[in-house]
């Protein structure tokens, strides 16, 4: 028979402040739990349930949920909803959500992301300050006593609050506790603010469990010209029929999400008894049903930058959070896979105005078109893919495509750069890129080893390259003759005549080639970006076994990793993100095969580009780069007690680049007579190191960088980077 949930009858007066007593108080709690949790390996629990979300005052949405609790020792609760219902307006938006079963006497409690110190954590002593505020008793006469907790380290996630201790034995009965300031959310969160409250039942005897689990927060989202209205949730719970060391299914535990909702789950009949519903909550259903507004609709963002979301996923191809429409965003989706943009400006192409229609038959089978018309050449650039996956798990691909159009010298790999370089050359910088005519078929297989994230490829090609045709006509004041092009647009906000540098030839003929790629990714981002972890070899051979006109192999590896350095338990901890990228040849590479170190591309750097390298990047038969960034978050303002830098995003990052590259002396002949321009090769390492500090305003990022080879400083400025 459980004991009552204890309440507080009677607060008697407080007794003197008195550390040292709370935290001799505690120590005993926490050995006693050592000693009881011993015992407990697993166990199961109902849950039921019931979540708010309000605006300002006025109830917006309502779910009601009874689920399964699956509790491991060292893993914490996992909850599977069996039933569920909730007011009509939901429409798959969600913001503010429910949280899943949480237990405050176990080690680590995760909120949000962050995993918070509990305070019977075996280390609680060296996290906290425990000091008796008072006395009072439970319903069943237990003396209790009130116990003030607050954090040592402003670091640390951790709680502040009141705990109930009983003595005998010595145990949690209840706990008020807050998320101290050592839990920081990164933008777009702007506020959050969370109060726990829960009290604890004896299990069997010796078991203490949670009893039910009360929670109020706020939270707040927003970034520059975008503001969401303020959302505040609830949520009460109450847990029963508690099945200490039953057995769990060990699948659960290997899920991502801790709280999954069954595809069957069906309106909970009970939950109204044992959660009985308010007025307001009563009305609400009625009022919340077909007809009523969308959740999108009640918390949409007001501000200039909220036409940004569906323009940027127009342009850039993205999915864009800024807008909160989720549903309307995937109808946005799916109607724009028919007809995706492709939209840039470079010295050659001119404007690039064109159209990727995609279709997509039960993910079995994709047909992709691209279609563009060219200003400066005044040509259309064409071409097509189809794509086919088999087996249970679509872990083999079959694919080919077919391209008639420009293509870049190097820089392929810098995905989503094409329309930035262009928005960067109308307004007065030089071309980044260098462009050759490629009319280009490829076949190829890939097997993917799903658990693994492993994906072994072979790909053949068939490729026909010639230099771009220099010599065409006057196009809307777009002069490409000698390839040499008059911004226009520079003249006339800027002044003066800002012209873009030759266009370089290539070598000339038909390349065939096999490619053979091993490549590991823990992630969807590609390789180069930060957060990524994943690993990749190439290999590429063309041979005149194949028909080709050229004689090359080239090796190539490059590998991303992040490490978390420090504050694992945040939900942002520090991070250290390394790139390497290394590459060897043999036979005579051809200049659009030359391996390369990219400069920095005006205001979008990343992993694996020089700041302090303007214009061309480094190329050669053989390369090494070394590229790395420590993301110091917000600790620095925080250690430095500047908590309106802290409240404001602001954060700093140490990063560093180190590099170069090889060619022989013959091969830079044989360039610079091909090309008309001698190669940017590094004669020596190149090494750089900087700082920024990240989220100005919320847009942007400055920076400074120290070349150490050359003893030289480079500022610069860009778009604020995010996570």
């Amino acid at each position: 028979m459980s004991v009552p949930a204890p309440v507080v009858r009677a607060q008697q007066a407080p007794s003197p402040s008195d550390s040292s007593a709370g935290a001799q108080l505690m120590r005993r709690v926490i050995e006693h739990k050592r000693l009881w949790r011993s015992g407990l390996d697993t166990y199961r629990s109902e849950m039921a349930s019931r979540f708010t979300l309000l605006k300002s005052e006025d109830i917006s949405f309502i779910e009601e949920t009874a689920s399964t609790v699956y509790w491991r020792r060292r893993r914490g609760p996992w909850q599977v909803v069996t039933e569920r219902s909730r007011t009509a307006n939901e429409q798959g938006y969600r913001v503010a959500s429910p949280s899943p079963a949480l237990n405050f006497y176990d080690d680590e409690v995760r909120i949000g992301g962050f995993r918070l110190i509990g305070p019977t954590h075996p280390d609680a002593l060296e996290h906290y300050r425990f000091r008796i505020a008072g006395r009072s008793r439970a319903d069943d006469g237990t003396p209790l006593r009130k116990v003030a907790v607050t954090p040592t380290a402003r670091l640390q996630p951790a709680f502040a609050g009141t705990l109930w201790v009983q003595t005998d034995p010595p145990a949690l009965r209840r706990v008020e506790l807050r998320p101290a300031r050592g839990v920081i959310f990164q933008p777009p969160v702007q506020k959050f603010e969370g109060a726990y409250r829960q009290r604890f039942k004896r299990v069997a005897g010796r078991f203490w469990l949670p009893a039910n689990l009360d929670i109020q927060g706020r939270l707040e989202v927003g970034v520059p010209t975008i503001q969401f209205p303020t959302m505040r949730f609830r949520q009460r719970a109450r847990f029963s029929n508690y099945q200490p060391n039953a057995p769990v299914p060990d699948s659960l535990f290997q899920s991502a999400t801790r709280r999954r909702v069954l595809a069957t789950a069906r309106p909970p009949d009970a939950l109204p008894d044992v959660l009985p519903r308010t007025e307001p909550q009563r009305s609400a259903f009625a009022r919340l049903s077909d007809g009523a507004p969308r959740l999108d609709e009640v918390f949409e963002p007001r501000g200039f930058g909220t036409w940004l979301g569906p323009l940027s996923w127009w342009l850039f191809d993205l999915d864009v959070d800024f807008d909160p429409q989720r549903r309307a965003r995937r109808e946005r989706q799916e109607r724009w896979q028919l007809l995706r943009p492709q939209l840039w400006y470079d010295r050659v192409d001119g404007f690039h105005l064109g159209a990727s229609p995609r279709l997509n038959f039960n993910r079995r089978f994709q047909l992709t078109a691209t279609g563009a018309y060219e200003t400066n050449l005044e040509r259309f650039s064409y071409g097509g893919t189809a794509e086919g996956w088999i087996g249970p798990h679509r872990q083999i691909e079959l694919g080919a495509s077919y391209r008639d159009g420009t293509d870049r010298r190097f820089g392929r790999h810098l995905r989503g750069t094409r329309l930035a370089n262009g928005i960067d050359m109308l307004l007065g910088d030089q071309d980044y890129f260098d462009y050759y005519e490629n009319r280009r078929a490829r076949g190829w297989l890939r097997y993917h080893v799903r658990p693994a994230n492993l994906r072994l490829g072979v790909r053949f090609s068939d490729e026909r390259h010639r230099s771009v045709a220099t010599d065409t006509s006057d196009i809307q004041h777009f002069d490409v003759r000698a390839g040499v092009t008059n911004n226009i647009l520079t003249e006339i906000i800027f002044g003066g005549d800002d012209r873009q540098r030759l266009n370089p030839s290539i070598e000339e003929g038909h390349l065939r080639s096999l490619r053979f790629q091993v490549a590991w990714r823990d992630g969807r981002g590609p390789l180069g970006a930060r957060g990524q972890r994943g690993a990749r070899l190439t290999v590429e051979t063309s041979r005149d076994a194949l028909g080709s006109d050229f004689a090359f192999t080239r090796y190539e590896l490059d590998a991303n990793w992040r490490f978390d350095t420090y504050l694992a338990r945040r939900r942002y901890p520090l991070t250290l993100d390394v790139y390497a990228t290394a590459g060897v040849s043999t036979g005579d590479l051809p200049p659009q095969r030359v391996g390369t170190l990219p400069s920095d591309l005006s205001q979008y750097p990343d992993l694996g580009m020089f700041r302090t390298l303007d214009g061309l990047p480094y190329e050669g038969e053989h390369w090494a780069g070394l590229f790395w960034m420590h993301d110091f978050r917000t600790v620095p303002f925080e250690l430095m007690g500047l908590d309106w830098l802290v409240e404001r995003g602001l954060s700093l990052v140490l990063y560093g680049g180190h590099g170069r590259t090889w060619m022989s002396a013959n091969r830079r002949t044989e360039s610079e007579n091909i090309t008309g321009i001698p190669p940017k090769v590094a004669g020596d390492f190149h090494h750089e190191v900087g700082l920024s500090l990240n989220g100005v305003l919320g847009l942007v990022h400055l920076d400074l960088t120290a070349r150490l080879d050359e003893s030289s400083l480079e500022p610069g400025l860009g778009l604020a980077r995010v996570f």
